[in-house]
């Protein structure tokens, strides 16, 4: 083809056209994929947060139940002096000890929040309460003269004072119980649980907090998730229409003219321009090609006039 009818051709080449789709597609696409990795990181945040909510949730509600529970042990071994009670108390004062690892489970994840204070706290009343009691324990121990192989080391190691040294069996049981029911035991029971509700309000506080924060993340995302699949539905169907639009149907259309044996029209993409500009020469080249090959079969050489078999064929 003459670069003069390259040069005539105008229109939009379906390569550009479907390669500007494409990549648009392709980004539309990463983007749909970064915004639904980012819903599973929040999703995952949110899980973890309601894992951490029910692990500290049950740690308090573990301190405030070994608490009560040290107490009911000291008590009852005041008022029974059943070496049972006794046994009791130290199996969760030295092997649960669910006072503790209430502590070091908030601390994993709330260390200098204000929900490690208030449990640092309560842990440091219960620590008072514990002297409390283990002095009251004391006292009942020598007071029915307990053998040695069932008293505590942490028992043994309490000294007792010295006007306690000096009391009879009764007044000791006595000072015992009113160390263990006395105003003063009350009021750090009473601040155990002031800590521990505080800890359990801030909690509750911070998992909201965080659970709403999380919400709106979330939401926003989602957001621009539905726009981001909209604008690729878009192109999608836009990359069809453009195909249809510049390529097939075209195409067709010079199909049936090829079978027609007419000029295929200069409609569509760049490239069926093409194809159609270069047939339509051809066409016209075959043409005058035919027209010259007939005027030498139907003309003489020398004379230029028309042979019997075009007379024939005129005459006809």
């Amino acid at each position: 083809m003459p670069e003069n009818d390259k040069k005539s051709i105008k229109g939009v080449k379906a390569q550009t056209v479907n390669a500007v789709l494409m990549i648009s597609g392709c980004l539309l696409a990463l983007f749909v994929f970064t915004t639904s990795l980012s819903i599973k990181n929040r999703y995952d945040v949110i899980v973890e947060s309601m894992n951490d909510y029910s692990e500290c949730n049950k740690a308090i509600y573990e301190l405030r139940d070994a608490s009560d529970f040290l107490t009911n042990q000291a008590r009852l071994f005041a008022i029974n002096q059943d070496i049972t009670f006794l046994q009791n108390y130290f199996f969760e004062y030295r092997d649960l000890k669910r006072r503790e690892s209430a502590l070091d489970i908030v601390e994993l994840t709330h260390q200098g929040d204000s929900p490690y204070g208030n449990v640092l706290s309560a842990l440091t009343e219960c620590i008072q309460v514990s002297d409390t009691e283990l002095y009251a324990m004391k006292l009942v121990c020598d007071a029915i003269n307990l053998s040695g192989q069932y008293i505590p080391e942490e028992i043994k190691a309490i000294e007792l004072a010295e006007e306690d040294k000096l009391l009879i069996e009764e007044a000791k049981i006595s000072k015992a119980k009113n160390l263990l029911f006395g105003r003063e035991y009350f009021d750090s029971k009473d601040r155990v649980s002031y800590y521990s509700n505080n800890a359990l309000t801030d909690l509750v506080y911070g998992y909201i907090t965080e659970q709403n924060a999380n919400d709106v993340q979330i939401r926003v995302i989602f957001w621009q998730q539905t726009i981001f699949i909209a604008l690729l539905f878009v192109v999608c169907i836009g990359l069809y229409f453009v195909v249809l639009k510049l390529l097939l149907i075209p195409l067709y259309n010079n199909y049936l003219s090829i079978q027609k044996g007419t000029k295929m029209k200069l409609k569509g993409a760049y490239e069926v321009k093409y194809i159609a500009t270069a047939y339509n020469a051809l066409c016209d080249k075959n043409a005058i090609t035919a027209s010259v090959l007939k005027h030498r079969a139907e003309h003489d050489p020398l004379t230029g006039l028309i042979n019997r078999e075009a007379f024939d064929q005129i005459k006809e």
